[in-house]
C-alpha cells in the first residue's frame, strides 16, 4: 500500500472516531461533566492527529505536481469539513459542561455564613472545569488561487462569523494572515473598512 493510501486510511479512521464522539454527545446530553471533559480531551487529540496527517499528505502532494491542484482542493475540503465538525462537537461538549456546572452551583445550599473566600474558591473551581480549546492558527494567504477556498472558509469560520469581534478587529486578523499580492490589495483600506476589504 502506498504511503498516500495509508495516510488516507488513517485520516478516515480519525474521522470515524470523531463521528462516534459526536454521536455520544447527541445521544447523551445528560452525561456528567467528567465524561464530557474526557471525551473533549480525546477530541483535541483527534484534532492534532488530523492536522499531522494533513501536513504529511500535503508534503507528498507537493512532490507530485500532476496530482497537486486537484488533491489540494480535496484536502482543503476535508480540512474545512473536519474543522466545522470539531467546532460543532466542542460546542456540544462545552454546553453540557456549562449546563451541568450551572446546575451544580444553583443546587448547592445557600449558606449565609459562608466566607467570601470560599465563594471565590468555588467559582475558580467552576472555571477550571471548562476545557481549553486548542489555539487555532489561521492559514496565510498570498493570493494563490488554489489556496483561496481553504483560506476563505477557515477565515469565515474563525473570524468573519464571530459576532464578538468588531470590524477593526477582524481587519487586524485579516491583515495578519495576508502576504504578498493579497496583502497589497488591502493595504489602502483603513481599520474601519473591513467589510470592503
Amino acid at each position: 500500500m502506498s504511503e498516500l493510501a495509508q495516510l488516507k486510511r488513517i485520516r478516515a479512521r480519525i474521522k470515524a472516531q470523531v463521528t462516534r464522539l459526536q454521536t455520544f454527545f447527541e445521544h447523551n446530553p445528560e452525561c456528567s461533566i467528567t465524561e464530557a471533559q474526557i471525551r473533549f480531551k480525546k477530541l483535541e487529540g483527534f484534532w492534532n492527529s488530523f492536522e499531522e496527517i494533513q501536513r504529511k499528505l500535503e508534503n507528498i502532494i507537493l512532490e507530485d505536481e500532476q496530482q497537486s491542484e486537484a488533491f489540494t482542493m480535496e484536502m482543503d475540503g476535508e480540512q474545512v469539513r473536519f474543522e466545522e465538525r470539531y467546532y460543532e462537537i466542542a460546542e456540544q461538549a462545552q454546553q453540557i459542561i456549562d449546563k451541568k456546572t450551572q446546575k451544580e452551583v444553583t443546587q448547592q445550599p445557600s449558606n449565609s455564613n459562608q466566607a467570601p473566600a470560599e465563594h471565590r474558591q468555588e467559582s475558580q473551581q467552576v472555571r477550571r472545569n471548562k476545557p481549553k480549546l486548542p489555539e487555532i492558527k489561521l492559514p496565510e494567504f498570498s493570493g494563490e488561487y488554489t489556496k483561496w477556498l481553504f483560506f476563505k472558509n477557515s477565515f469565515e469560520i474563525t473570524i468573519h462569523n464571530d459576532e464578538d469581534l468588531s470590524g477593526p478587529q477582524k481587519y487586524q486578523y485579516l491583515t495578519g494572515v495576508l502576504t504578498g499580492e493579497a496583502r497589497k490589495v488591502i493595504e489602502g483600506f483603513s481599520n474601519e473598512s473591513y467589510e470592503n476589504a
